[in-house]
């Protein structure tokens, strides 16, 4: 039992999830699901809503960098407001992926009577809800594997440009 725990917190330690891509993207599947004029099938919509949500950690994540690059130098916070802040971040670093798929399933609920509505403003039949309720895990799917795509690309990358570097003795340049 202990190493199926240590092998899910060495798991964790190394996909350890952006708290603000998370909300960003959680924000983006928000939108996603927001009724259009022409209903959506519920596979499109669940890929619709998978991409918005990767795009939208993308987004997240590359405002959180910027804040830590520009802005948070600039902050000098006391040790004991600091500490607290650390362990707000942690476990909301640890809840926020649960949070995102109980917030996706409701958002779907929401999602749905607005689409129902627009089914009958349109005047064309609603589509049944066990169909839709599956949004949420295509969803999730096609945004996890969009995310460890990305993240194996990014490694890929790190580890090309080691290689080039080694093989043609390149080390980092001194900031002019």
């Amino acid at each position: 039992m202990t190493r199926v725990l240590d092998t899910l917190r060495r798991l964790w330690d190394i996909w350890l999830p952006s708290v603000t891509g998370l909300t960003v993207a959680a924000l983006a599947a928000w939108v996603s699901l927001m009724p259009s004029l022409l209903p959506r099938a519920w596979h499109y919509q669940g890929i619709v809503t998978g991409v918005s949500m990767f795009v939208g950690y993308g987004v997240g994540v590359a405002l959180r960098t910027l804040w830590r690059k520009f802005v948070a130098p600039q902050i000098k916070l006391h040790p004991d407001l600091d500490a607290l802040g650390n362990k707000l971040l942690l476990f909301a670093r640890l809840s926020a992926p649960y949070v995102l798929v109980v917030y996706l399933i409701t958002a779907t609920a929401t999602a749905i009577r607005w689409q129902d509505q627009v089914s009958d403003l349109v005047e064309s039949a609603r589509p049944p809800w066990a169909d839709y309720m599956r949004i949420p895990w295509i969803a999730l799917a096609i945004f996890i594997g969009l995310l460890v795509a990305a993240r194996g690309l990014r490694r890929l990358y790190q580890l090309f440009v080691r290689v080039v570097s080694r093989k043609f003795k390149l080390g980092r340049t001194p900031p002019v």
